[in-house]
């Protein structure tokens, strides 16, 4: 079993989750639970993560919906297959940065951070944290560069 704050995740055979509902049943009230459902299906969500079964009956467990939601929030349009681009050059000098700029900068590495770190561990921003601080523009373009990575099934490359 897994808790986080008012949400469970139990794990193990039917019988033994339904063992273990019962008993939470009994104590707490409880919202319906969710079941992991087959492919194809609406997945189950905990803690923002989609947790569904694969093709091959494996767990397969994305933040789809998040994801998707920083494409909007930082209006990216166009999507591609690789996290960053590599003609990326690395500001060699500080610039000059307004309050807005870093805080920015710092937004969009924690988000990215939070994929990274959750279910995208093919991202990495160590980068990004480093620079914010002294070339926030830098890392809010980054931040666009990595952030129009993010595919889904809805979004086509360009």
């Amino acid at each position: 079993m897994v808790v986080y704050v008012d949400d469970l995740l139990i794990t193990g055979s039917t019988e033994v989750i339904d063992a273990t509902l019962k008993k939470v049943q009994a104590r707490w009230k409880c919202s319906d639970p969710e079941w992991m459902a087959p492919e194809g299906q609406k997945p189950m969500t905990f803690c923002g993560f989609e947790i569904k079964k694969g093709p091959d009956g494996e767990v397969v467990v994305t933040q789809k919906s998040y994801a998707e939601e920083l494409t909007r929030r930082h209006g990216i349009k166009k999507t591609r297959p690789a996290p960053m681009s590599s003609s990326l050059m690395i500001p060699e000098e500080p610039e000059d940065f307004t309050r807005e700029q870093l805080r920015e900068a710092q937004a969009v590495t924690g988000e990215l951070l939070w994929l990274s770190i959750r279910s995208r561990p093919d991202l990495s921003y160590g980068l990004m944290g480093r620079m914010s601080t002294k070339n926030p523009t830098f890392v809010y373009q980054v931040g666009q560069e990595a952030t129009s990575s993010i595919r889904s099934p809805s979004s086509s490359p360009s």
